[in-house]
């Protein structure tokens, strides 16, 4: 069964991209080209790294909060090591196993505790994109473009989604709470403590305000710096086809939708997003390959992550001596 799912994922990629290229969305060319561009590849790199880089410094807190004391190069190395092998194929899915996997051994406070500092990690950088996403389009709502009624019901659905986690994360020790009498009242007394435990680390986000501060302030640098990398590069490469505004929304729109279980990693489907947006901001009658700029991202990205083998070794070999 898994074997079969994984088969019909890569039909799907091959799919999606037969039909970018059957739609001139494809030009290798673009790819080829990139040699000739190293300051705009390296300039795009930097700053791929640097947003990593932020994410683990926004880890490293949301744990300090939770309760969870581990060095700033061990959440700063998983941050990378969870970037890389969500691109190289294996998907988000894997790469939180793998972040897990090495949080894990240095939490003493429990598996409970390791779950939740990643899920409200990752909860956060979607709510931040949303909220990267949400100001572009706030700013530039006069544009005929994105002010139609169909981007109005995409604004409010960003603005929706994005309060709902903030609200589940700010309930959430009321919500953990709840469910430890649930547990109780079923004999489930271990499970109950667990989730008690865990209601009072998470009410640490309302008590520590400076650090939750500084969390939903990373939470957007993050997510700037990254846009930053890609608007820069897309505008380069293209000799500024696009405005900024329009590849700034297309990104961020492709790699929400690289998040969706179609494909492997969303190859295939960030790319078809992409090339939609693109095509929506440019003109439908012009001929580009979109496409292709969004593929030469996600190699960017995959150089990006490099740093995660060096973090491979060093870490594990740190946990071996704990």
């Amino acid at each position: 069964m898994k074997i079969s799912l994984f088969l019909l994922k890569f039909i799907v990629i091959i799919v999606l991209f037969l039909f970018l290229y059957n739609n001139q969305s494809l030009d290798f060319r673009i790819l080829k080209g990139l040699h000739s561009n190293p300051s705009t590849i390296s300039f795009a790199i930097a700053l791929m790294v640097l947003s990593t880089t932020l994410a683990g410094i926004r880890l490293l807190v949301i744990l300090k909060i939770l309760g969870i004391h581990v060095t700033a190069l061990r959440s700063i190395g998983v941050t990378f090591i969870g970037h890389l092998s969500a691109n190289v194929a294996l998907g988000p899915l894997f790469s939180e196993v793998v972040r897990l996997t090495y949080l894990f051994g240095n939490s003493k406070r429990g598996l409970s505790h390791a779950l939740s500092a990643l899920l409200i990690d990752k909860l956060l950088g979607m709510a931040g994109l949303l909220m990267v996403i949400t100001g572009i389009i706030v700013i530039f709502t006069e544009k005929a473009t994105l002010a139609s009624p169909n981007n109005t019901e995409l604004l409010s659905l960003m603005i929706g989604v994005f309060l709902s986690i903030i609200i589940v994360i700010f309930f959430s020790p009321a919500i953990m709470s709840k469910l430890s009498i649930f547990l109780q009242k079923f004999g489930k007394v271990k499970w109950s403590q667990q989730a008690q435990e865990l209601s009072a680390a998470l009410r640490n986000f309302q008590t520590l305000p400076t650090k939750t501060f500084f969390v939903f302030l990373l939470m957007i640098l993050t997510h700037m710096v990254s846009m930053g990398a890609n608007v820069y590069f897309c505008l380069q490469i293209s000799n500024y086809l696009v405005r900024a505004e329009g590849f700034a929304i297309a990104t961020a729109l492709a790699q929400l939708s690289n998040a969706l279980p179609i494909s492997p990693a969303g190859l295939g489907v960030g790319e078809t997003v992409f090339d939609a947006v693109c095509r929506l901001f440019a003109g439908n009658e012009i001929t580009y390959g979109f496409a292709s700029l969004f593929l030469a991202l996600r190699v960017l990205s995959v150089v990006s992550g490099l740093p995660a083998l060096i973090f491979i070794l060093t870490l594990r070999v740190k946990q071996n001596k704990s």
